[in-house]
């Protein structure tokens, strides 16, 4: 059962024919007031297929895009093993990629392979921050993070961009969730009914620390945060479940993986760093690994916790603006340290920093990364404030997920 919530972005003529679709007639309604729609399907399988059916044409543009990035190699190994993977650990996520090929005519293979390459190319240089307990002003919880990217990641979000996205499968168990992004191939959850909130941060890949020596089969790590958010309701068994798992690690690009954080509704928070064979699971109050005060978690594109040597990722000598914009966060929380509000969330997302490269609030300038979007989630409420484009120009729309995750 899934959540899907889209960025507030101008239409396309192609999102407007979509929304004409006959498919949906008789399983679509629109709530105006919230921009919220609604769709059944019978199962996993049923998503799949009508999620293929609406977007069709884009998922056959991305497709098409997919083929000029041949400088880009996936073994064909790492998408089998991750077929099999997936089969085992969450089946409704297979079934999903099977309504989906059945519905666009698109190879499953060609699917999974599009997923694993999307999301590395999609992935963000983010900042992601969590402030819990003592450290906020009224005992509250909030996971608040910046989704830096080029204008790759922009134009396909846009592609996808329609409304607030609710799906009710029958005779489901698994946990309703909300996420940006495009359906199935890239989804970035945010939270799900019991509360869960995720960040994601890219891991960049140390040209001269990584080899392939360090490659790991295991499960893929953007399909197993999906199955994080159907079956978990806090940071505790989330840390469980990543500690009994193994995880995929592999150079595409120059990412190797993803630090992912987490908050819940009790005032949990948690991150987690993976590496080829190591994890580290670092909570509010792990303040012996933090060095400094509970309640207060941050992270940039390099492991922090992790000994970068040993796991491949990005020492902070090799990327200083990586390094600015994490002594920033934590400069930043610990200034605010116990009168952390929704409005202090807000103005750290907007920060410029004091230097050239530690401000979080990034705009394009010889690099074209530039802040696509920012989101605040405040579990204890189920809500989630989302901006689209830079934070210090736009405004924090709120989204209200209690009467959504109770139907």
């Amino acid at each position: 059962m899934t959540f899907d919530l889209r960025c507030n972005l101008p239409y396309t003529r192609y999102n407007n024919f979509a929304l004409r679709n006959p498919i949906f007639k008789n399983t679509l309604t629109i709530n105006n007031e919230l921009k919220t729609c609604y769709m059944r399907s019978s199962s996993s399988f049923d998503y799949g297929w009508k999620i293929g059916k609406h977007y069709r044409f884009q998922y056959h543009i991305i497709d098409l895009l997919a083929r000029y990035f041949k400088q880009i190699k996936i073994d064909e190994r790492v998408v089998e093993d991750h077929l099999n993977k997936v089969s085992d650990f969450s089946p409704s996520t297979l079934n999903e990629f099977k309504g989906l090929s059945a519905s666009t005519h698109i190879k499953l293979e060609r699917l999974v392979y599009l997923h694993i390459l999307f999301s590395y190319m999609l992935g963000s240089r983010c900042t992601s921050m969590l402030a819990t307990g003592k450290a906020t002003k009224e005992n509250s919880t909030f996971l608040f993070m910046n989704l830096d990217g080029g204008i790759f990641l922009t134009t396909l979000v846009r592609m996808f961009a329609l409304h607030i996205w609710t799906t009710k499968r029958k005779n489901s168990k698994e946990y309703r969730y909300a996420f940006i992004g495009i359906p199935i191939i890239f989804e970035n959850p945010l939270i799900n009914e019991k509360g869960l909130g995720l960040g994601q941060t890219s891991t960049i890949c140390s040209k001269e620390g990584y080899n392939k020596n360090m490659d790991r089969e295991g499960v893929f790590i953007n399909s197993f945060i999906r199955t994080t958010m159907k079956s978990c309701k806090n940071v505790y068994e989330v840390a469980e479940l990543w500690k009994n798992t193994k995880i995929s690690c592999h150079q595409v690009v120059d990412e190797i993986n993803q630090t992912t954080a987490w908050c819940d509704g009790k005032e949990g928070i948690l991150m987690i760093e993976v590496g080829p064979d190591q994890i580290a699971t670092v909570f509010g109050n792990s303040t012996d690994i933090t060095g400094t005060k509970e309640g207060i978690l941050w992270h940039t594109l390099h492991h922090q916790w992790l000994d970068g040597r040993k796991t491949g990722s990005i020492l902070p000598s090799e990327n200083i603006v990586s390094a600015l914009r994490a002594n920033r966060a934590k400069e930043l929380l610990e200034m605010n340290y116990g009168d952390i509000s929704l409005e202090t969330c807000k103005m750290i997302l907007r920060d410029h920093g004091k230097e050239e490269h530690d401000g979080l609030c990034r705009h394009p300038k010889k690099k074209l990364v530039f802040t696509a979007a920012s989101y605040i989630v405040e579990p204890k409420k189920l809500t989630v404030y989302l901006a689209s484009g830079n934070p210090c120009k736009s405004k924090f729309r709120k989204h209200d997920f209690t009467k959504l995750f109770s139907k």
